[in-house]
């Protein structure tokens, strides 16, 4: 490949992924519906036709950002070995949660939305208006929470093993109680466009903790 041709490449890829960022943040501060294409156009610095030689249509730009930063969020490990090995496996979890939730605010907040007062909270705006438009995604937020109630599931069994969590309380509901937990907090800071507040979490968690550990 040729000097100039690998440059030709290397501009239109920036150009592609300005697009999607600048996109991202308009769709997060606005909504989806009151961006158009000019305003993207603005932000990114591209040109029409720059914009749809990448993707044809609004809707092409709203897929694209899905995958690069909701997708992103959703790439989950589940928990690591340190947790599953640990002799409060249950305890180990929720702070290592804890911090993976803090870890990608931190980057929400000081790399995606740089300079600007869009909150972690809105990320929760758009997915829910992805999933909605596009049914492909939608599966994907549910295989994502399926992925989370096994890993809970999972976790509390190992608790309950290794005398850490009381063995009459029933598994499921332990883990559907964690999870509500943070959907209920995260929910709440969308609807008042908030910073997801991680102490509140931590807080709720600790009780949560507290009432179903081994004392």
């Amino acid at each position: 490949m040729g000097q100039r041709m690998k440059e030709r490449l290397e501009k239109a890829e920036q150009l592609k992924q300005a697009i999607i960022e600048s996109a991202y943040k308009l769709f997060l501060a606005r909504g989806y519906e009151k961006v158009t294409l000019s305003d993207i156009e603005r932000l990114s610095g591209a040109t029409r036709g720059g914009l749809l030689y990448h993707y044809r249509s609004k809707d092409e730009v709203l897929l694209a950002t899905a995958e690069r930063y909701a997708a992103d969020f959703l790439c989950d490990a589940g928990p690591s070995e340190e947790s599953l090995n640990s002799q409060t496996p249950l305890k180990a979890y929720l702070v290592e949660y804890a911090r993976r939730i803090a870890s990608k605010t931190s980057y929400f907040r000081e790399v995606v939305v740089k300079d600007s007062d869009i909150t972690p909270a809105s990320s929760l705006n758009f997915m829910i208006h992805v999933s909605a438009l596009c049914p492909p995604f939608k599966y994907r937020l549910q295989e994502y929470a399926s992925a989370q109630a096994r890993y809970g599931v999972e976790i509390v069994n190992r608790a309950k093993e290794r005398g850490e969590v009381r063995p009459e309380l029933d598994t499921e509901r332990l883990v559907g109680t964690f999870i509500h937990i943070f959907a209920g907090i995260l929910f709440f800071s969308a609807l008042t466009h908030q910073t997801m507040p991680l102490d509140k979490l931590q807080n709720e968690w600790e009780m949560f903790y507290q009432t179903v550990a081994v004392k």
